[in-house]
């Protein structure tokens, strides 16, 4: 699931492998509006701040949800 600053939010088929990359590609990449380098990961109950540049190859878990967030 991908909300915030995309060009489409929304819950996508999750794969096994999928990445932070492959996720923001599915919503059709960022909006004008995206801090390009800010994302919010949420696994379960834990949320933290990811470095879109650094971490693009994280792998996703089937219930994570990328927030990106706005300049």
């Amino acid at each position: 699931t991908v909300f915030g600053q995309v060009k489409r939010q929304g819950r996508y088929l999750f794969k096994a492998g999928m990445t932070v990359k492959d996720l923001l590609n599915e919503a059709q990449g960022l909006s004008d509006r995206a801090d390009a380098d800010a994302a919010e990961l949420r696994r379960g109950n834990v949320s933290v701040i990811i470095h879109l540049s650094q971490e693009g190859a994280k792998t996703l878990e089937a219930e994570d949800t990328l927030t990106v967030l706005e300049k």
